[in-house]
């Protein structure tokens, strides 16, 4: 990963992060700098889980879910991280998907997309 994305990630979590109470949505598996920022600031990872039955594809309804459930346990959710192509599946979101997505970041959320 470039330096220049690195930054900008750290950028990022530090401008959105603002205590263990604000978290990221971000995909298992994925590239390490992600959790290791969102730790580095004190945030919370709120993981969505990839399916490696779909080719690793994304389910909006495991988005909700983990939504759901990091607002359960008091975790104020701010972005959702989107990796396309995914790093390090390499799987490339589809078009459908990626309307699915944008649809359901409108509810108040932050895209952090690469």
């Amino acid at each position: 990963m470039p330096l220049k994305i690195s930054f900008m990630v750290h950028m990022m979590m530090q401008l959105l992060i603002r205590s263990e109470n604000d978290g990221i949505l971000c995909p298992i598996p994925h590239y390490p700098l992600y959790s290791a920022s969102i730790d580095l600031h004190g945030g919370t990872l709120a993981p969505y889980y990839l399916n490696e039955a779909t080719a690793w594809g994304l389910e909006v309804s495991s988005l909700k879910k983990q939504l759901e459930a990091a607002k359960s346990q008091g975790i104020i959710v701010k972005p959702l991280n989107v990796i396309n192509p995914r790093n390090p599946t390499g799987q490339v979101i589809g078009e459908e998907n990626q309307r699915d997505i944008a649809e359901f970041y409108r509810k108040g959320l932050v895209l952090l997309a690469n």
